[in-house]
């Protein structure tokens, strides 16, 4: 359950900075905190404040003396899914990147999730390379969007799979090839891959093995005990390996996001806006699993 009401301003410990947030977004990782996801994993009581990604503008700094200063414009992803559906959240500094001028605030506070899950999940657990081939599996979604414009910044050769109404939009962002799964069964395709990322989890890693190469590597995110276990097996067995994984927070890779950003090879999808007081209705937006890109929540 979803209530917006007033809460104390968050401490600002030490190495912390307080930022005025201006957006935020909604992830599937917030849905699943609502629903005692983090409690049950993590121990954490309720009522909390949920949400992981801000744009603001830092508000004072506390203790900590560094690169930023109040009044800059910033943006972060926070880990643990806590803080920044909030007038004010209490961050990191390590957290924390300057936001790129070109972007709005509703337009920063989308990417650093679905943007940190895209890179780390490439280039540290597919370790694709400049040359290589991804399949990308869901395409049009929040990590999808990302997911496709970062594979071709590194050079990769993108298929991208979605749905007939999202053909157009992931072959402009960089899709060389576009599998439409209401027509065609992914699965069944010829063609071998360097790497499976896949953003939907419908189907296990043994499905999509016969997609991968020899050394090919299968990238998951859903994370599920079944999807762990499978990972796990893989790598008991010669060739093809399967890795799940959860994002982190990172401010340098952040940064790297953000000058790419800044170059113009990457641009945050927004497909819905919503104003924090109707944050149970963009919750709903997000369980319904059928959003392009992503939705922004605004403060302002």
């Amino acid at each position: 359950m979803l209530e917006v009401g007033d809460a104390p301003l968050p401490p600002v410990w030490k190495g912390h900075v307080l930022v005025r947030v201006y957006a935020t977004s909604v992830n599937p990782v917030d849905c699943y905190v609502r629903q005692g996801g983090l409690r049950r994993f993590a121990g954490v009581p309720f009522p909390i404040v949920p949400g992981v990604d801000l744009s603001g503008v830092v508000e004072e700094c506390g203790k900590y003396r560094g690169r930023f200063r109040p009044g800059d414009e910033v943006f972060a992803f926070i880990p643990r899914g806590m803080g920044a559906y909030a007038e004010f959240a209490a961050c990191k500094a390590s957290w924390l990147t300057k936001k790129p001028v070109r972007l709005s605030h509703k337009e920063a506070a989308v990417l650093p999730c679905v943007g940190l899950t895209a890179l780390q999940g490439l280039r540290d657990k597919a370790r694709l390379k400049a040359g290589q081939s991804v399949l990308i599996v869901g395409a049009s979604g929040g990590v999808g969007t990302m997911a496709v414009q970062i594979a071709r910044v590194m050079g990769a050769e993108v298929t991208a799979v979605c749905s007939t109404a999202n053909v157009d939009l992931v072959r402009k962002l960089g899709a060389i090839s576009v599998i439409d799964y209401t027509r065609q069964n992914p699965l069944e395709d010829s063609r071998r891959f360097d790497a499976v990322f896949d953003c939907v989890g419908s189907w296990t890693f043994w499905a999509y093995r016969n997609l991968l190469k020899g050394g090919g590597r299968h990238v998951g995110i859903s994370c599920t005990r079944a999807k762990l276990i499978d990972s796990i097996l893989s790598r008991l067995t010669p060739g093809r390996k399967s890795f799940q994984f959860h994002v982190r927070a990172e401010g340098q890779d952040l940064e790297q996001l953000a000058t790419w950003v800044q170059q113009g090879k990457l641009k945050p999808v927004v497909s819905h806006i919503y104003p924090l007081a109707e944050i149970a209705a963009a919750h709903r937006q997000c369980e319904s699993r059928r959003t392009v890109g992503k939705i922004a929540v605004t403060l302002e």
